[in-house]
């Protein structure tokens, strides 16, 4: 069981994850393990077995939770949509009326959690790594998150207490489903409520030019 007090959250930048190149390699690699081999997405792996791409870049932010000694637990990607994003780059003809780039909303993408933790441990860490997102979407201005999903991690995003305010359907794949939430106090308090055990972390705190 995850004891109290030993989850960590971190925000980095490419520069500062690449000071910190185990636990880079580690979520790179959960990564590859998460989409390529478990979910047989097509993504690209590099000759050290990470899942990497283009929009690991220096526009990315990364949620990270580790544990007690910094080994990665779950993850997440965030990208201005100011900039070149993957849904915009890649789906846009897929939601025409849903893709928007604004300072105010960011993408989210590559949501993993270590697939050596059973599978009540990933839930706890997934509702972690969500609030985690959500504090620094708050602190930074983000009013609204974007993101694609299929119905399992969708089902993970409501048990989390992460319930998006639109859903639509990809019209070349009905299964694939793009998803928009606002940010705001009250859902933050919500996600706190079911990770209260992480006391006061501050993500924002770890952020680094």
């Amino acid at each position: 069981m995850l004891a109290k007090g030993t989850k960590m959250l971190q925000m980095h930048t490419l520069r500062t994850l690449n000071e910190n190149p185990k636990l880079r390699d580690q979520m790179y690699n959960d990564r590859r393990r998460q989409f390529a081999d478990r979910l047989k997405w097509s993504v690209s792996i590099d000759d050290k077995q990470r899942e990497i791409d283009q929009y690991d870049n220096r526009s990315a932010f990364y949620l990270i939770c580790t544990d007690r000694d910094g080994n990665h637990q779950g993850s997440m990607r965030m990208s201005s949509t100011n900039e070149n994003f993957m849904i915009g780059d890649h789906f846009g003809g897929d939601f025409p009326d849903m893709v928007l780039r604004a300072a105010s909303v960011w993408e989210v993408t590559r949501f993993c959690v270590s697939p050596e933790l059973p599978n009540f441990a990933q839930l706890e860490i997934g509702k972690v790594v969500l609030r985690g997102v959500s504090h620094f979407a708050l602190a930074e201005g983000i009013k609204e998150f974007v993101g694609l999903c299929y119905p399992p991690l969708l089902r993970i995003y409501r048990s989390a207490g992460c319930r998006p305010d639109h859903i639509r359907e990809g019209i070349k794949d009905a299964s694939l489903l793009l998803v928009r939430w606002q940010v705001c106090a009250k859902k933050l308090s919500t996600l706190y409520g079911s990770c209260s055990d992480l006391g006061k972390t501050n993500p924002t705190e770890k952020v680094a030019a």
